[in-house]
């Protein structure tokens, strides 16, 4: 089954107050998010819409005085989504309410358990802009503001025909007019205090929308584009909302979302003789391999659960941004490594990694690998599988961490596969498949270097 552009979001009905900015589809997805939102859903703009905007949703009223708004609410009899203006300009647009009735219309929406959803951005029908001075108008209480980009301005010359208020655009993008936009100056734009980021009340939630991804060409450079955002947004969707008939239907490609790396490194070692944290293999401690990995592959933030060894974990990682917290209860079980860690994965992460620390075999290619089947299905559990033996690192979605904060004694992850469907992951490679766990896996990890330089 699609996944839906509001599931993708993450965004629910309850006390959502959503303002759209951007360009490249605004209004088309303010109605698409209304429809998929079950209606009774309240639209409104703090700039100008044209009235044929405004007559996308089943009922479009001018309101004038307050009173209005409560009289249209209270008059509700079937579920309808509703467009609020406040008059007409002179040159026939449709104009935003007045602050008395923004007010009204926030504190009633809020007291009915009706979705505000609040289109705040001009773009003059153009695939691309970047703000003036007074743009984008974002009311302080929104509570999630979605950003949209048309990725239809890609590889097109950067001229008032594709992007809108170009020579700012530029500026900010380090792109000359009359070249072509390319991935990395629209991330630029994106990610400027006064691009994409401008204006969004602290504590909003930062959304991204790469809207017109119906290319090959344009999926993979709206790959690269997410994979620099998702530094700053909580999420990013790619996809494509075309018009049929008198709906618009949403294809969503991937989304994106922080993940973060748990590195589990907490154990004795007793079996293997020495700190396996510690070993060091092509001129490198494991501990630092694993983090340097994580970093590498996109993950963050990462963090290192220590036991004993938590002083030389530190100094081993000191250089990387790595946090290192201790588990001073780590004889009691892996269970209680993997609450600790969990206890310090920040909300905007939508998933974590799991990594174990005594694993050679792992590369980034395969963290990589393990987050783009997740950005695609969204899968509750993913774990990779080698030769027909399924193995670490496992990615767990944030809808699972209930469950893992319930484990106890010395069970990890694996504890709670039954209560959900796993995906698995096929891996090439069969030497992702040792562990450092007795003096015998160092020698087969010294026989598997001899073999890769025969």
């Amino acid at each position: 089954m699609p996944i839906s552009l509001v599931s993708s979001l993450g965004i629910e009905r309850k006390n959502l107050r959503l303002a759209i900015v951007g360009a490249g589809g605004k209004t088309s997805t303010l109605i698409r998010l209304s429809r998929q939102l079950s209606p009774p859903v309240v639209m409104t703009t703090t700039t100008h819409v044209l009235p044929e905007q405004a007559d996308l949703a089943d009922e479009s009223y001018i309101i004038h005085e307050p009173d209005e708004i409560v009289r249209i609410l209270d008059g509700i009899e079937e579920p309808k989504t509703f467009f609020f203006t406040g008059g007409e300009s002179e040159d026939g647009r449709l104009i935003a309410l007045s602050d008395q009735c923004q007010v009204v219309l926030v504190n009633e929406c809020t007291k009915r358990d009706i979705p505000l959803l609040v289109e705040a951005d001009g773009a003059r029908s153009l695939c691309l802009k970047a703000p003036a001075e007074h743009e984008p108008v974002i009311p302080e209480w929104v509570n999630a503001t979605l950003v949209i980009a048309g990725l239809k301005g890609l590889n097109q010359p950067l001229c008032e025909a594709i992007v809108h208020r170009p020579e700012r655009f530029s500026k900010i993008s380090g792109i000359k007019l009359g070249e072509n936009v390319t991935p990395t100056g629209l991330a630029n734009v994106l990610l400027h205090p006064e691009g994409g980021l401008k204006r969004i009340p602290p504590g909003s939630r930062r959304l991204a929308f790469l809207n017109q991804a119906d290319t090959d060409l344009l999926m993979g450079q709206a790959k690269i584009i997410a994979e620099k955002l998702i530094t700053e947004y909580n999420c990013v969707v790619i996809g494509q909302i075309l018009p049929e008939e008198d709906r618009f239907e949403a294809e969503i490609d991937a989304t994106y979302i922080p993940i973060a790396s748990v590195i589990l490194a907490a154990g004795d070692s007793s079996r293997l003789g020495q700190s396996k944290v510690l070993f060091r293999w092509k001129g490198e401690s494991l501990i630092h391999r694993s983090v340097r990995i994580a970093l590498e592959a996109g993950l963050w933030p990462v963090i290192v659960v220590a036991g004993s060894d938590v002083e030389q974990i530190s100094a081993e990682v000191s250089t990387t941004g790595a946090y290192v917290i201790h588990n001073k209860d780590w004889k009691m079980g892996q269970s209680t490594s993997v609450k600790t860690g969990l206890k310090f994965v920040p909300q905007q992460s939508g998933a974590v990694i799991f990594q174990v620390v005594d694993q050679p075999g792992l590369t980034k290619d395969l963290i990589w690998a393990l987050k783009e089947l997740y950005y695609q299905t969204r899968g509750k559990i993913i774990q990779p599988q080698a030769a027909g033996s399924r193995t670490n690192p496992v990615l767990f979605d944030r809808s699972t961490f209930i469950d893992l904060m319930e484990i106890c004694g010395d069970q990890g992850g694996r504890s709670i596969f039954h209560k959900y469907s796993i995906s698995y992951l096929p891996w090439h490679d069969p030497g992702i498949l040792l562990d450092l766990d007795n003096p015998e896996d160092i020698d087969k990890l010294h026989h598997l270097e001899s073999a890769n330089h025969e």
